[in-house]
Parts: C-alpha cells; sequence; structure tokens
C-alpha cells in the first residue's frame, strides 16, 4: 500500500469516527432537550415572558408603636421584660399557625413582632401584639396562568417519584394577633390576679408594687410569671 492510500484510509476512519461523534452528540441533545427539566425551563421562561407567574409575596408589613408603648409599659411595670414576653407571643404564634401548616415540620417562620396597643381597664393590663409570619398552606385555583408552572412542577417532579400532594401548596404571608394579659386588681375584673405573694399568697394589686402590702415581703416580679397570653389568632 502506498503513501497515498494509506492518506485515504486514514482520512476515511476521521470521517467515520466524526460521523459516528455527530450522531451521538445529536443524539444525546435531543435527550437533554426533552428532559423534563429543560422543558420545566421553558415553560417558566414562557411563563415569564408572559407575565404569568405570580410573584413570591413579600413580609406583611406592621404599623407597631412599640416605640410609643413601650416606655408606658415599663413605667407602670418596671419588671417588664419585652424581649422575654416578645419570645413567648412569637411561640405562641408558630403553634398556631403549625396548625395550618401543609409543610413539613420548620416551615413556619417569624419575621416581626411589635406592639400595637396597649390598655388599662377594669383593674386589668393589656398589651396587643402583632406578628408578621409565613407558613405553607394549599395553593388556590385562582388562574389558569397560575397553574401552568405548577402543572409543570409536578410533572417534572412526578418523573422523579415526588409527591404530587406536596405541589398543591403555596407560601403564605399573614399577620397574627396576640393579647398578653396582667390582671392587677381582682376586685374590679372579676378574675385572680395575676401575681400573687409567694410568702403569704395574697394578690398584688398594685403595679409596680416592690413589697406585698399583707405580709411585706419583697416581690421578685417576672415578666413571664405576671403577664400570660391570653388569645392568639391570624388576622384575615
Amino acid at each position: 500500500m502506498n503513501d497515498n492510500q494509506v492518506k485515504a484510509v486514514m482520512i476515511a476512519v476521521a470521517i467515520v469516527v466524526a460521523l459516528i461523534a455527530a450522531v451521538k452528540i445529536r443524539r444525546g441533545l435531543r435527550r437533554f432537550f426533552n428532559s423534563a427539566e429543560v422543558r420545566l425551563v421553558r415553560e417558566l421562561a414562557r411563563s415569564v415572558q408572559n407575565g404569568e407567574l405570580q410573584q413570591e409575596e413579600p413580609p406583611k408589613s406592621l404599623g407597631g408603636m412599640t416605640s410609643i408603648y413601650l416606655p408606658q409599659i415599663l413605667r407602670d411595670f418596671p419588671e417588664f421584660n419585652w424581649e422575654e414576653l416578645r419570645a413567648e407571643v412569637e411561640q405562641s404564634v408558630k403553634e398556631l399557625l403549625e396548625t395550618k401548616n401543609v409543610r413539613s415540620a420548620g416551615a413556619v417562620r417569624i419575621h416581626k413582632t411589635v406592639i400595637s396597643r396597649y390598655q388599662k381597664y377594669n383593674g386589668t393590663a393589656s398589651i396587643l401584639c402583632e406578628t408578621a409570619a409565613e407558613y405553607w398552606t394549599k395553593a388556590e385555583n385562582q388562574e389558569n396562568s397560575q397553574t401552568t408552572a405548577r402543572n409543570v412542577r409536578q410533572s417534572a417532579k412526578g418523573q422523579h417519584g415526588q409527591n404530587d400532594a406536596a405541589q398543591q401548596t403555596r407560601k403564605k404571608q399573614t399577620v397574627c394577633e396576640a393579647e398578653l394579659i396582667y390582671v392587677y386588681d381582682s376586685s374590679l375584673s372579676g378574675t385572680a390576679a395575676s401575681l400573687v405573694c409567694p410568702n403569704c399568697g395574697a394578690p398584688v394589686e398594685e403595679l409596680g408594687v416592690k413589697k406585698c402590702r399583707y405580709c411585706g415581703s419583697v416581690l421578685e416580679v417576672s415578666g413571664a410569671r405576671s403577664w400570660k397570653v391570653q388569645t392568639v389568632w391570624e388576622r384575615n
């Protein structure tokens, strides 16, 4: 075999290898572009272009007046611990929303808690708190455009064996309200006082008092012991 024939064979082999490689690449690209992931990206891009996808809702804003009410509360209750009671309020809110949450544990998130009202009436002091939070709830089929991307996600994830029920959810931003109660005069409120003397058991019926007026014992007032979360509800 002369040199020309060797070159011709080498060229032919190179052409065959190139054709085989091109076929494999084409097949690979076809499988890639037909994959569920790429279809999802295409559908999401189309939805974004058409303005169909709903943007994630930001946390609810709060019109709190903590800076105004907190000094008033501290004048009436020097032992009032806002950090401690705020944590108690947020825990109560979290427990409430966990009963409504449809995702796995830990999906409830607290954003912020403020004081929105402080008042005294009939021997009772009341603090109204507002908490911005989020949790996962069942999705509402409001518009066909909103369900398009969700249906694609269900199809793509369904091929990976994920639960379809998990796709029927959406993140909800909400505001919860909680009322903190302190009964300082049971004779007016008709309810047992929030704080009693640990020595004689007599009710403590004066705001900010340091000693029991019945036995003279020094009172160590704790905000967590004297203030109680009375009710918690999600605002509509």
